[in-house]
């Protein structure tokens, strides 16, 4: 249903034009969205592209999508709102979105600040690389394990459910401007943590 050619997006056979606004629904309040929703397709918007940040959603041991713990929560009614308006959606659900957001949108228990079974990311001269809160080695196990679940959570609760032709959702895009939004950072900045060393010994 949906294929790319020669740079080119066919949806159902048709090329699609392509033009996207960022809204993160998570910053406004509820009964704004269709209202919001409505001014950007009157500007011509096709696309909404949006992240999906994994410690606005995952909050203890609870997973929220559907605003049980607070209403902007409710991402599921934001892709219904989308879909009844017409709009195709760019979901981007990290794990790390950077977005202004505490964290870069990690939720705290994946910082080894929290639990010390993490490896911490270290740059070439051994410091912990901080976001806010230090970051976790990208090849750190228990972190990869955790991305696992909410990855799988994403695709059950939103992306299998709301993919097109079934919802909205034509494209995905993971990450953010490297592993921690940081790609502008020299080369040995990037992990030196012991996770990271042990597995370019074994490659």
């Amino acid at each position: 249903m949906i294929r790319m050619d020669n740079g080119i997006m066919y949806l159902s056979g048709k090329p699609l034009f392509l033009l996207s606004a960022d809204y993160p629904y998570y910053r406004d309040s509820v009964e704004h969205w269709s209202d919001r929703l409505d001014r950007l397709k009157k500007s011509h918007v096709n696309v909404i592209s949006f992240y999906v940040p994994w410690r606005h959603h995952h909050v203890g041991n609870i997973a929220d999508f559907e605003g049980k713990l607070a209403a902007n929560k409710n991402v599921k009614l934001f892709l219904q709102l989308c879909q009844e308006k017409g709009l195709y959606v760019l979901l981007k659900p990290g794990p790390f979105i950077h977005a202004e957001t505490d964290f870069g949108g990690l939720p705290d228990f994946v910082s080894p600040e929290y639990d010390s079974r993490i490896d911490p990311m270290l740059n070439s001269r051994g410091e912990q690389r901080k976001w806010h809160k230090v970051l976790p080695s990208p090849t750190d196990p228990q972190y990869n394990e955790w991305i696992r679940q909410w990855f799988e959570l994403v695709n059950q609760e939103l992306i299998a459910p709301y993919q097109y032709p079934k919802g909205p959702i034509i494209a995905l895009q993971i990450l953010n401007e490297g592993v921690y939004s940081d790609a502008q950072h020299k080369v040995t900045e990037y992990d030196y943590s012991a996770t990271s060393i042990r597995s370019e010994e074994h490659t």
